[in-house]
């Protein structure tokens, strides 16, 4: 990754690897991340992507030279921990809590003097959530949950595993906003992700792996040709038009699956204006869709 050797560096790994018994899960990863640069890993699952994460905030050995804002991760885990807020794949809170009750626990475990929860509340758009128990929340209000979580004590880096995964399109895009303007403060983001759209819209540079190994490195430019054009784009229909849309788009040559109310079509992402195109034609509305690389 080329960058101003005049730069403040937020993260640097020297031959990063990490081995579990014989195998190699990493292998001589090599970054350095400028001070408000947001850097997008980018890989299929078991790629490496997390396991570099959780090197970085001390939670695997592993050989090799770590270092954050100017630490070394194994000389100075606890500070390293305190200048990142991570935001994992897999998120357990506490699901007989409220929203309030949550951000007040962490807090405290965070040991962070929260002198305004009402304004924390607002900012991430969780005030009218503020007495619901968290196993009431949806997918959407758990992820601003746990991001409000992640920046209380208001890191300058943040680590997002895969954190829009899980999201329908409306709230991936709320989020990915909310992400811009952290961007735009001058956060360093460092992100886990498989979306394009993620990519497109916050990353100054890209890291492309693939079985523990860097594939690539660059801005968006640069790695395009190393980045997967296979999409699956998920319609949700009315239901009296299921079977009229599958048998269109099978005409057109598109593999289509069903997942309950929704139809999966595993397409190239350049035929998507084409898609919506036949179904514009025959006057089939589509009530919502998402897309995911494949």
């Amino acid at each position: 990754m080329r960058q101003d050797k005049n730069h403040e560096s937020a993260l640097e790994a020297h031959e990063l690897e990490k081995q579990y018994g014989a195998t190699t899960v990493v292998s001589r990863f090599n970054v350095d991340i400028p001070k408000g640069q947001t850097v997008v890993l980018w890989g299929p699952n078991g790629a490496g992507k997390t396991t570099i994460l959780q090197c970085f905030l001390g939670m695997l050995r592993y050989h090799g030279t770590l270092s954050v804002l100017g630490q070394e991760v194994k000389k100075s885990g606890k500070c390293v921990r305190q200048s990142i807020g991570y935001v994992p794949q897999d998120i357990r809170l506490h699901t007989d809590l409220t929203v309030e009750e949550t951000l007040s626990f962490y807090a405290q475990l965070k040991n962070v003097i929260v002198k305004a929860p009402q304004l924390i509340l607002e900012k991430w758009n969780l005030i009218e959530a503020r007495k619901k128990c968290v196993y009431a929340l949806s997918g959407g209000m758990r992820q601003k949950l746990a991001l409000a979580i992640a920046l209380l004590s208001d890191p300058p880096i943040l680590f997002l595993d895969e954190a829009t995964s899980n999201l329908d399109l409306k709230t991936r895009s709320e989020f990915l906003n909310q992400l811009y303007q952290l961007k735009q403060a001058g956060k360093t983001l460092v992100i886990c992700s498989h979306h394009i759209s993620e990519v497109r819209q916050l990353a100054d540079q890209v890291v492309v792996l693939n079985n523990g190994e860097t594939v690539a490195t660059g801005s968006l430019e640069e790695v395009q040709t190393f980045l997967k054009n296979d999409i699956i784009l998920s319609l949700s229909l009315r239901h009296e038009d299921y079977s009229l849309s599958k048998e269109l788009l099978r005409k057109h040559g598109f593999q289509i699956k069903t997942n309950g109310s929704q139809l999966l079509i595993k397409m190239d992402e350049t035929r998507k204006g084409e898609l919506f195109e036949i179904l514009s034609q025959s006057r089939i509305p589509v009530l919502d869709f998402d897309i995911e690389t494949h």
